[in-house]
């Protein structure tokens, strides 16, 4: 371990990722811990005079003051021992207070027919989608920005220097700020990215492929075929302004997206599936908005029964 990185940690100015560094480093064996202990007290001692004297020390100073400390055997055991209790009790409890925050998992579930907006605590927002879970740990905005995903959110990144991660089942993206939306169900054939603002870099782990995505970008991948494409597509079109895209799905692909928004069952005719797809937006305020246009798009008719329930069956011919 360089000594400068050790000085810049006792003196409180390393970064995050520079002090977790070091904290392994110490943690490794028990001769870093006492190389530690050692610079730790010398520096603090070297302090000590200063203040005593009433005035900085000079780089001289400073270097023979180091020198008579390094050779003070007994003292310096004596400093050691004090500072190391001491530093190494307030590590154990940083770690623990660490590994309980990551236990505590806040877990937001939107039900079908609602949508939910966060403020998350780095001051970052999401809009999520009917039935999307988000997941994150106490340690979000403070130790890390990782999240985890399962549904569709749309995403306004304040920016920082710290990663912000959105973990799916299947890709993770990775941002310091920006604005996209990601649609990642774990019940859904497709996973699609799309970005408004900024970059954004895809990972991909089911098929190891990494992207990075500009604006009116649209990333689809198939988890069935594993093959994905780059689209582009319309920033006005979207969920949250209450349209449906569809890029060649089949009918029983295209009415999850239904039923999550309106909280209903729809039943589809079996000679309906895999012979009817849809591409295009759809715009609904309504169910029975968007059923219409279903209507003049396919040869389909439908039948609401209960509020609760429709069902869709090959129109008359």
């Amino acid at each position: 371990m360089e000594q400068k990185k050790l000085i810049r940690f006792i003196s409180g100015i390393s970064g995050p990722d520079e002090q977790q560094e070091v904290l392994d480093w110490i943690g490794s064996n028990e001769e870093n811990k006492k190389t530690f202990a050692r610079l730790k007290n010398i520096n603090v001692a070297v302090d000590m005079l200063a203040l005593e004297k009433g005035e900085a020390l000079s780089v001289p100073e400073r270097s023979r003051f180091k020198t008579i400390l390094r050779y003070g055997a007994r003292i310096a055991a004596i400093l050691i021992l004090g500072v190391s209790v001491f530093y190494f009790g307030k590590v154990r409890e940083k770690n623990q207070w660490i590994r309980s925050s990551a236990e505590q998992i806040t877990e937001v579930k939107v039900p079908y027919g609602e949508s939910v907006t966060l403020v998350l605590p780095d001051g970052s927002t999401v809009k999520l989608n009917s039935g999307s879970v988000l997941k994150f740990s106490k340690l979000f905005g403070s130790e890390n920005r990782e999240l985890e995903l399962n549904g569709e959110g749309y995403f306004d990144v304040r920016k920082s220097e710290r990663i912000f991660r959105v973990v799916t089942a299947d890709v993770n993206i990775e941002v310091l700020g920006t604005r996209f939306n990601l649609s990642a169900y774990n019940t859904d054939r497709l996973v699609t990215a799309s970005l408004f603002e900024g970059r954004i870099k895809l990972i991909n782990s089911a098929i190891k492929e990494t992207v990075i995505l500009n604006p009116d970008d649209s990333y689809v991948f198939d988890k069935v075929s594993k093959r994905s494409a780059m689209r582009g597509f319309n920033k006005s079109q979207t969920w949250t302004n209450n349209y449906f895209v569809a890029n060649s799905d089949d009918i029983e692909v295209f009415v999850k997206k239904i039923e999550r928004k309106y909280n209903v069952k729809i039943i589809v005719a079996p000679e309906l599936i895999g012979k009817c797809r849809y591409t295009g937006v759809f715009k609904g305020e309504t169910l029975r908005e968007i059923l219409d246009n279903m209507v003049m798009a396919s040869p389909v008719k439908y039948k609401i029964e209960n509020d609760t329930t429709v069902v869709i069956t090959q129109a008359d011919s």
